[in-house]
């Protein structure tokens, strides 16, 4: 399970072919995470710069691979929009590309970042990303954080 850097829109087209444009996906799991905390003395530490990580968790009906994880660094945005009640969860496609730096992904071919004050999309936007073949992990089986 060695990660592979997401840095130009070859390695987004790369990440596309392989993972069927998300077709018949979706979005299994998120971990989100930063670099500042509460010390015990109860100051707090915070650096400089863009330090919030997301780990997101993708299986879809199709083998090879069946399950990714793409690790999104220095997030610029995340937008969860859960799927409503009454609508079927499954991504049918998905939109990923590199402009001036920085990688956007959004559950959705049609999304726009002119359409994304809108709301309507999940989406996430970050200057790094890798991500990893994890056909392992499918099922209900939950990888992040507590499993109830």
């Amino acid at each position: 399970m060695s990660w592979i850097e997401i840095a130009s829109n070859e390695d987004v087209d790369r990440v596309m072919r392989a993972f069927g444009g998300f077709r018949d996906s979706c979005l299994r799991e998120v971990h989100l995470w930063t670099d500042h905390w509460v010390k015990p003395d109860l100051s707090m530490y915070y650096p400089n710069g863009l330090n919030t990580r997301i780990r997101v968790l993708f299986q879809r009906q199709h083998a090879s691979p069946s399950a990714i994880e793409i690790l999104f660094e220095n997030v610029t945005h995340f937008n969860l929009a859960p799927t409503p009640e009454q609508y079927y969860p499954v991504i049918f496609g998905a939109k990923m590309y590199m402009e001036e730096g920085i990688l956007y992904w959004a559950n959705e071919e049609d999304w726009s970042i002119e359409s994304a004050s809108l709301n309507l999309h999940t989406w996430i936007s970050a200057r790094q990303a890798k991500w990893r073949d994890v056909s392992d992990w499918m099922g209900e089986t939950l990888r992040y954080g507590a499993a109830e």
